[in-house]
């Protein structure tokens, strides 16, 4: 028969193991309720050329990636997606392991997807990025405070005053408000509205 003190220690294990697994699907059922549903693509650069992925949400859950578009090398990258679709989908996290052989492309592959769901994961600090507007570069500052996007600061615009004017105000604060890059943008100032998005793109590396 086990000891008081053994049967004690391994109680405490126990009790330790299972705060652990409790914290980790606490953390992950947060992370999927921010999840709205829908079909989303996005890209990212990979080895050799763009990955274009679908991501399909169901039930505030990842269901279903799917590669849309790609140039890299079949043999060593669709084994590797087929690896990173089932890693995604069953941890519901894009926090997985590369496939080794094929980092770059797994890199790209996990980049698109947080793309495609507007997910940006980036430390504490100040970020800039540029990107091109209706008639100009849009540069703006980033400050990422405690996790989270806490400013986004237009420093450079030069496009139509007056038209322009709603977007740098609005698309800002709506990143801010939706801690996301998947925001609408403003009806008359489309140009501009991608501009701003894709310079925090830029800013963030996402």
């Amino acid at each position: 028969m086990l000891s008081r003190v053994v049967r004690r220690n391994v109680s405490i294990v126990l009790f330790l193991g299972l705060m652990v697994v409790t914290g980790v699907f606490y953390s992950m059922g947060i992370a999927a309720e921010e999840l709205e549903d829908g079909v989303y693509t996005g890209s990212a650069e990979g080895y050799k050329s763009d990955i274009k992925v679908e991501v399909t949400v169901e039930d505030s859950r990842i269901s279903k990636i799917v590669v849309v578009e790609h140039d890299e090398t079949p043999q060593i990258a669709d084994p590797a997606f087929e690896k990173l679709k089932e890693a995604v989908v069953a941890s519901q996290s894009l926090d997985v392991d590369v496939v080794s052989g094929a980092t770059a492309t797994s890199d790209a592959f996990l980049k698109a997807i947080s793309r495609a769901l507007g997910i940006i994961n980036v430390e504490d600090g100040e970020y800039e990025g540029t990107a091109r507007g209706y008639q100009s570069d849009i540069k703006v500052k980033v400050t990422v405070t405690d996790g989270k996007i806490a400013s986004v600061e237009i420093l450079e615009a030069d496009d139509t005053p007056g038209l322009s004017d709603p977007a740098l105000e609005r698309i800002p604060q709506a990143i801010v408000d939706a801690q996301s890059i998947n925001v609408d943008v403003v009806s008359g100032a489309t140009d501009t509205s991608k501009g701003v998005i894709n310079a925090v793109i830029d800013a963030l590396d996402l």
